[in-house]
């Protein structure tokens, strides 16, 4: 996790603000799965870890505005949903003119909601670490994310060998963890036990 926190990071010190949203977004849901019992995320897990780690975010905007958003974002490059509190989350370098952080304006009778990039995004990293260090569940859970190789992996290294040198990063991750047949099977059972 902490890799792809410091890509994060990157991305925002690059000056690549959609690619820092999309990355800091999908950490939250990342965590939320990773924190949860079963290692998967939900709307409602989404919703109840940024309650519990990022309150400050709360009040003017709710935990749904902010799934919302990452829903629009995330699937379509888009903002929230009609019936959000706002017209729009509006996320601003520092640099920008506008220095409201966590400030509610109106524009033509729709309000927009300003968030500082930056700083939710140091927020939200700090909060991630946290979460890090105090949940059971992320232990349980945190092989089923990607692992970066620099120098491959010895046993698959012949695999896309070029000119005698094997590839410089290899991903990988457990894939029974996130198995399409263990998620039915768990949601079958959950759907059983609402009964």
């Amino acid at each position: 996790m902490n890799e792809y926190l410091q890509n994060i990071e990157k991305s925002l010190q690059c000056d690549v603000p959609i690619l820092t949203l999309i990355g800091t977004f999908a950490a939250i849901d990342i965590i939320a799965a990773l924190d949860s019992e079963d290692g998967i995320t939900s709307t409602l897990k989404f919703k109840q870890w940024f309650e519990k780690f990022l309150p400050g975010y709360l009040g003017k905007a709710t935990s749904n505005d902010y799934h919302n958003f990452r829903c629009g974002l995330l699937h379509q490059l888009a903002g929230g949903r009609k019936g959000d509190s706002f017209h729009s989350l509006i996320f601003y370098p520092t640099e920008s003119q506008i220095q409201a952080h966590l400030s509610v304006f109106s524009i033509e009778n729709e309000k927009y909601f300003s968030i500082k990039l930056t700083e939710f995004v140091a927020d939200v990293i700090k909060a991630i670490r946290k979460c890090v260090n105090e949940s059971s569940n992320y232990e349980k859970h945190k092989d089923s994310i990607i692992t970066l190789h620099p120098n491959g992996i010895p046993a698959l290294n012949w695999i896309g060998t070029i000119h005698g040198k094997p590839p410089a990063v290899i991903a990988s991750a457990k894939m029974e963890s996130m198995s399409p047949k263990k998620f039915l099977k768990k949601e079958k059972n959950k759907d059983q036990g609402a009964l």
